[in-house]
């Protein structure tokens, strides 16, 4: 890809983006920035540089660092994204938002009670296709259901897990079972060959995952966040 085509590119994600959270400045909250940054504005708008002359644009720093703070996955700013697959995302974020409340639940078993949502709510095909399950029918929604990862998955928000997935495939958020609770854990693989499991409370390393007991992965959350 030519430069100034991989610059229009990421130009056209950051619009979407600003679009998707509603403003420059909410998008800057999200990717924890200050609040009135005008960076992305810049971008949006090709601004000219004062010292180059030439239109502001989004070099790979802050391409990268976008995509960490998002959570999106490394060169997604940087891929042509279908615009259906923009409108997808939204409408399906917004009509989950809407109709939490109206969906029905079952309990996964363990000694509390810890709820999916199901049932009643349909996502499209697309989307479906586009969070790559194992099985459409292993997906289910999951409410977060603590603050133990805000940074990710704020109380409150939902998550799409897939229950075939039972072991480590990637770097992600996973459903873990332990003594009978359920928690939600980020696993990651360490600089010495082992395991980084944690959240944005504690952290610890592990040589496998033997002990492990992986429920399911984390495909999305809403709102608007692909894992």
């Amino acid at each position: 890809m030519q430069m100034a085509e991989l610059t229009e590119t990421r130009r056209k994600n950051l619009e979407f983006l600003i679009e998707h959270y509603g403003s420059v400045v909410k998008l800057n909250k999200a990717a924890g920035r200050p609040k009135y940054d005008t960076t992305f504005n810049h971008i949006k708008n090709k601004t000219q540089d004062t010292k180059t002359k030439k239109a502001r644009t989004m070099g790979e720093a802050i391409a990268r660092r976008l995509e960490a703070d998002l959570k999106l996955p490394p060169g997604w700013m940087d891929e042509t994204h279908d615009e259906k697959f923009a409108i997808e995302i939204a409408e399906t974020d917004a009509y989950l938002r809407s109709n939490l409340k109206k969906i029905k639940r079952f309990e996964l078993p363990s000694k509390r009670n810890y709820s999916f949502f199901d049932g009643e709510l349909e996502l499209t095909e697309f989307f479906l296709k586009s969070i790559n399950p194992s099985d459409v029918k292993n997906v289910r929604f999951y409410p977060a259901p603590d603050d133990s990862l805000a940074s990710i998955a704020p109380e409150g928000s939902t998550l799409l897990l897939d229950l075939g997935i039972n072991s480590f495939v990637r770097e992600g958020i996973y459903l873990i079972e332990s003594k009978g609770n359920f928690e939600l854990k980020l696993i990651s693989h360490d600089y010495q060959g082992g395991y980084i499991i944690r959240n944005d409370r504690v952290s610890h390393q592990v040589e496998n995952l033997d002990q492990v007991n992986i429920k399911a992965l984390a495909l999305y959350v809403f709102v608007g966040k692909k894992l």
